[in-house]
């Protein structure tokens, strides 16, 4: 839980929040189709993985277009 809470205020921070809960409401659902499916123990290293990776992504590719923008509004 804590990574979702982190990740969060990452999106708020970069000024997408909207998308960094609907991406987080996405993997949720996920995480529990996962568990629905996969025997205890594959869903829920699956779950860990697709929990931290997935928005970690967005919070990377998003944070460079908005240090970007930013260096670019300086200049």
């Amino acid at each position: 839980m804590p990574s979702i809470i982190s990740q969060i205020i990452a999106f708020y921070r970069i000024k997408k929040l909207v998308m960094g809960i609907i991406i987080e409401t996405g993997v949720i659902g996920l995480i529990v189709g996962m568990s629905n499916v996969l025997p205890y123990p594959h869903w829920l290293i699956l779950a860990l993985a697709v929990e931290c990776l997935v928005p970690l992504m967005y919070v990377r590719k998003w944070t460079i277009q908005y240090n970007q923008a930013v260096k670019s509004k300086r200049e």
